[in-house]
């Protein structure tokens, strides 16, 4: 009887572990960009590119869950192995800029991932350039600095050029809110200097008049 039981565990090990499907995790830390505190009640959205039952890549992404931090700013997604192209994150929260990455799972079946995230406060910087006289050929450069490079989402610290003797420019920044940025503006030999503060969850205008 005894020897009857070992042989039937035995059996009943092999069919669990037969039938035991490898799982695919995505887990990670979300945390304040800036503060470096844990952010939770975050959403995190996962979607996912494949290929079709016809055999066709489909570059449209499907939303595949839903789930929330914790209290720590930890998330975790867990399903059954399947071959996926691509990969999206979405994290969301509240008074947070939107920030997406994607990434490729290495054209494996299953796989693991530790995806973190650093959420910038959301801020707006609204700036508008406006020049009504002056030379045709007149060139106005303007530069911003003091953007976060870890920003996924925020603007480059680019040099922008204008030309002409009658310019009305106005564009929108997505930046982080709380940080100080600079401004220099040259225009033939006119230099402007400025600092302005972002406040958070607002928009900052910032009005150039030459």
């Amino acid at each position: 009887m005894y020897r009857n039981l070992v042989i039937t565990i035995i059996i009943l090990f092999i069919f669990i572990t037969a039938c035991k499907k490898d799982n695919n995790t995505i887990t990670g830390n979300i945390s304040d960009l800036t503060t470096g505190e844990a952010i939770s009640n975050a959403t995190v959205d996962l979607y996912f590119s494949e290929i079709s039952s016809s055999g066709n890549y489909n570059p449209t992404f499907k939303h595949f869950g839903t789930t929330t931090t914790d209290a720590s700013g930890n998330y975790r997604f867990e399903f059954d192995s399947k071959l996926f192209i691509e990969l999206r994150l979405k994290f969301t929260k509240e008074g947070y800029h939107t920030t997406n990455i994607e990434f490729d799972p290495e054209g494996t079946s299953s796989f693991s991932y530790v995806k973190n995230m650093k959420l910038p406060i959301e801020a707006y910087l609204k700036v508008q350039l406006i020049k009504s006289s002056g030379n045709t050929t007149d060139n106005v450069m303007l530069r911003i600095s003091g953007i976060n490079p870890e920003c996924l989402v925020c603007c480059d610290e680019e040099q922008r050029n204008y030309y002409g003797n009658k310019i009305n420019e106005t564009f929108i920044c997505p930046v982080v809110g709380g940080d100080s940025l600079h401004f220099e503006v040259l225009s033939g030999s006119t230099q402007i200097l400025k600092s302005l503060y972002c406040p958070p969850v607002d928009t900052t205008f910032f009005q150039i008049l030459l």
